[in-house]
């Protein structure tokens, strides 16, 4: 039986040359060989990421390559590359990370398994010096159980989704949720009855940069997505929030509190790392300087310690619950 096809949707701005080539390289490389990669460049004036992209391009005629005529923002790319999108499941993926070589086959035998509409993997994480750490999310959560976790934390991890074009259509895309736009959408889709399957597959190594839109925003896109999650949780239908007035409601912390919280959101990150490795000596040191680093730390620990006990819980009932 022929392969399905699938589209591949990447949005480019200011990465690291070799970043953007293993990232793109990744994706032609894949053990699944019926897809489309559209590439959309949101910096146009950028002239060594459009050689890099037309230089695989002459290669691989995979490759469909949309430059913006100016810079028009993350949600606004993606947007405009789902309308290019011909195959009927899209799979997303970051200009800067790297995939498994049998990512999409795998998921692709997941997705027809469970007849589910919706796939997420797990991630490792690559920092910028090279070193890799394991990622510690390894559960399988089917919809029901998917579900309830996203109630306590977001396992909808962006860059290894793989999903029916068709869901895309019935959301609309994505909606201009500043930093957020992946939870919004994922909570969207599953109050429209959309069947979502996280698995334990290692998917993707997630870049971690400092210099990321999604560091520099950190404080606002955690909050953001705690009042999100918050209305989730409470039956409020997220469709129904309005975008403007969301984002407007988390764009005034002061810098000072950027900072503390960009601290304490570091020694958690760091206590998470050192506890999936079992360097538990490494664990007490962190939490040491989390204790005296102030209310924003022990905010987001707290929500670690909800997230990481409900997913224990859930873990089992992921594993167990019968295919719908």
């Amino acid at each position: 039986m022929a392969e399905e096809l699938i589209s591949v949707i990447m949005s480019v701005y200011n990465e690291k040359e070799e970043w953007l080539r293993e990232s793109i390289e990744s994706v032609l490389g894949q053990t699944y060989q019926n897809l489309e990669f559209i590439i959309v460049l949101d910096h146009p004036q950028n002239e060594r990421l459009r050689n890099v992209i037309l230089d695989y391009q002459a290669k691989d005629a995979r490759i469909r390559f949309l430059p913006n005529e100016k810079n028009i923002g993350l949600v606004a790319s993606l947007n405009r590359a789902l309308k290019a999108v011909h195959g009927d499941y899209t799979a997303r993926m970051d200009a800067d990370d790297i995939c498994m070589p049998d990512r999409l086959k795998k998921q692709m035998e997941t997705m027809k398994r469970e007849q589910a509409e919706f796939v997420i993997s797990s991630n490792d994480f690559l920092h910028e010096d090279g070193t890799l750490v394991i990622g510690a999310s390894d559960e399988t959560f089917k919809p029901r159980a998917f579900a309830e976790i996203m109630k306590y934390g977001n396992v909808a991890y962006h860059d290894t989704w793989l999903l029916k074009t068709a869901v895309y259509e019935r959301l609309g895309g994505y909606r201009e949720v500043r930093y957020c736009e992946d939870l919004d959408f994922a909570l969207r889709a599953l109050q429209e009855g959309v069947k979502i399957v996280k698995t334990g597959l290692h998917a993707v190594q997630y870049r971690l940069r400092e210099s990321s839109v999604s560091r520099s925003y950190t404080m606002e896109q955690t909050m953001k997505a705690r009042a999100i999650r918050s209305c989730y949780k409470k039956g409020v239908r997220i469709a129904a929030m309005d975008e403007t007035a969301l984002n407007a409601r988390f764009d005034g912390y002061s810098e000072a509190e950027k900072k503390r919280f960009m601290l304490a959101d570091r020694i958690l990150g760091s206590f998470g790392q050192h506890m999936a490795q079992g360097k538990w000596g490494a664990c007490m040191k962190d939490f040491c300087c989390g204790f005296f680093s102030g209310r924003y730390f022990w905010m987001l620990f707290w929500e670690y310690l909800v997230s990481w006990v409900m997913r224990k819980r859930l873990k089992e009932k992921g594993a167990a619950e019968e295919t719908v």
